[in-house]
């Protein structure tokens, strides 16, 4: 099994937009595998049928880098067949390549024991109109075996023979002396008619219009070395396997994790191996490759390690820090918060803040970037970026040799918000963009810098800036649901929704917000939504995948991960609202989904691409 970055990371640069929708990956991507007279490498006996020329021929193009596979073939259980595949130059990781399968031709035996084929190429079926049923029936095969149908994998063979474009297969009246042996009990067929025929009733009816796209499931045909036939093979393409965090590590919030695998979340430390540490008084957000975890208590920068434990730091000013990022040269981004109690009524006290972002090191050295604003990344370079409310477009860039940049002008948008910088100089984050101006004309995106302060004021006061984007805040506080989705990040100030308005956060303009992605040479890509009002990056990997959410609709949020090749991908969850922190060179994803009783989930998910 590998992850889906090793695939992607051999794309050309190029930042093609065609963001397509990830379903839930629970249904997989099929292939239909045709195996007859395949070389055996092995002595075990092979029944390829009574000719080992099939007057058959499949055109259809084949598989690049399937083909001189090697397969063998053991009895299934969810489908009649499963067979493992040797040879996909895509497969690194031994295991990853087993398949389901089903036999594609009801008058040949398949023999499943100590077996071994050779010469085996695989040819798909994506855009051939013929195997429209059978794909459909690959995509939605899980709706009968899990409905009042009560289909088995042996009614679902039957309908697939029946579908099959090349056969004409009476299910109701087989040639018992013929059929497949594995389809007969007590020479009769084992499977029930009756069932076959509301498969085929439904999806006859339904086929027409399921819309089918790159990840939709499709049969793929498996050629031997002489041409024959035999197998239906079945796989996934992708999918998408999610861990419970709370559950296998205790964790209660995921806030980062490294390219080892290791994630952070409150005052714990999770590696799959080591198990989970509490780290003491320490809330963490960040954490490098050497597992050095960095955040904050109060007014002290808080660092630890799994050898040197906790270690603090004092800070010289301010009356709080928040850490955002650790490079692994240990350089730490964030920024220091001075408050200044504004009233005091019966929700609470209430407070105006100033900002001031900064970057330190490890001979204790910390450099004040901007005092209007702050540091939210780092990368290996020592290249910095943030937020700074004096500058065109508020985006900024830093290093020691060039000193505060703007990230660019832009037209159509009135302020970014970096979120995040990969070691090739990639910037990712929000920007803030009129939703009744084209995206080509700048102007009355948003309202002046005192209207975004008030946004970053109520997200200091709940602590969640870094958590949500202010378009999500002013969504929620539109809804009435700012105080019940901020909980699980620290304390949340009961007269928030009173105190603050969608006014304060965006004035009177109309506008939402969209992820983006920033490089030197191709400037600002806006990266869409998932059907939504507004999406935001929160983080990206030095393969270009990047980690965040998006709406879908009013209230309603996904995680997504992006990259060049797919576009904007949603991600599964549990039933509610979702959102992806950050992801690693693994192509692993940390972040939280909400179930559907409303209890928080801290969430790791990892696409794999199976190699097809």
């Amino acid at each position: 099994m590998t992850s889906i970055y090793n695939h992607l990371s051999i794309q050309e640069k190029g930042r093609s937009l065609s963001p397509q929708f990830l379903r839930l990956l629970t249904a997989c991507f099929l292939f239909a595998a045709f195996l007859a007279s395949c070389d055996t490498i092995q002595n075990a006996p092979v029944d390829t049928g009574t000719d080992a020329s099939l007057p058959i021929s499949f055109d259809l193009p084949p598989i690049d880098g399937a083909g001189n596979l090697k397969m063998s073939i053991v009895q299934g259980e969810e489908s009649m067949y499963r067979a493992q595949i040797d040879g996909l130059r895509q497969v690194a990781i031994p295991g990853s390549n087993q398949r389901e399968g089903w036999s594609i031709f009801p008058d040949r035996d398949l023999t499943t024991g100590n077996s071994l084929f050779s010469n085996v190429t695989l040819l798909t079926t994506k855009g051939s109109s013929e195997w429209d049923r059978v794909n459909y029936l690959l995509n939605t095969r899980r709706q009968f075996t899990d409905s009042e149908t009560n289909a088995t994998r042996l009614e679902l063979q039957a309908a697939l023979w029946v579908l099959s474009p090349h056969l004409d297969f009476d299910h109701r009246n087989p040639d018992v002396n013929t059929l497949n042996q594995d389809m007969l009990r007590n020479g009769t067929p084992a499977y029930n008619s009756t069932i076959v025929d509301d498969i085929l009733t439904a999806v006859n009816a339904e086929y027409r219009g399921y819309e089918f796209d790159d990840f939709s499931v499709y049969a793929v045909l498996v050629r031997g070395g002489s041409d024959s036939y035999g197998l239906m093979l079945e796989a996934s393409r992708y999918r998408v396997e999610m861990v419970n965090l709370a559950e296998t590590a205790g964790l209660s919030v995921a806030w980062d994790i490294n390219n080892r695998g290791q994630v952070i979340g409150g005052n714990l430390f999770w590696d799959e191996n080591l198990g989970t540490v509490n780290m003491g008084n320490i809330f963490a957000r960040a954490i490098n490759d050497d597992g050095m975890v960095a955040g904050s208590r109060g007014n002290k920068l808080m660092l630890w390690n799994p050898d040197g434990g906790l270690s603090e730091v004092q800070i010289p000013m301010g009356d709080q820090i928040e850490v955002y990022d650790i490079n692994n040269q240990g350089e730490i981004a964030g920024e220091m918060v001075s408050e200044q109690l504004v009233y005091e009524d019966e929700y609470g006290s209430y407070y105006d803040y100033e900002f001031y972002g900064f970057v330190w090191d490890h001979s204790h050295n910390i450099r004040e970037i901007t005092r209007n604003g702050w540091s939210s990344g780092i990368n290996d370079m020592g290249l910095v970026v943030g937020l700074d409310y004096t500058i065109t477009n508020r985006a900024y860039k830093w290093d020691e040799e060039r000193g505060l940049r703007g990230l660019g002008t832009y037209s159509g948008f009135s302020s970014g918000r970096p979120n995040a910088v990969n070691n090739a100089g990639e910037v990712v984050g929000s920007i803030l963009v009129s939703s009744d101006a084209s995206p080509e004309m700048s102007g009355n995106a948003l309202a002046g810098a005192e209207e975004k302060f008030s946004a970053d004021r109520l997200l200091k006061a709940t602590n969640t800036r870094g958590v949500y984007d202010p378009a999500h805040v002013a969504e929620m506080l539109v809804q009435g649901t700012f105080s019940a989705e901020s909980f699980p990040w620290g304390e949340t100030a009961a007269g928030a929704e009173q105190s603050f308005s969608q006014n304060d956060l965006y004035g009177s303009a109309s506008s939402q917000s969209e992820a983006f992605l920033w490089s030197e040479d191709d400037g600002v890509t806006r990266l869409g939504t998932l059907g939504g009002d507004w999406s935001t990056a929160w983080d990206i990997n030095d393969y270009g995948q990047i980690a965040g959410y998006s709406s879908v609709a009013p209230g309603v949020s996904r995680a997504f991960l992006w990259s060049e090749e797919f576009g904007m991908m949603e991600l599964p969850g549990y039933g509610g609202n979702s959102l992806a922190r950050a992801v690693n060179d693994r192509g692993e994803v940390i972040g939280y989904s909400y179930d559907e009783t409303g209890s928080f989930v801290p969430v790791k998910w990892t696409v794999v691409w199976n190699g097809f």
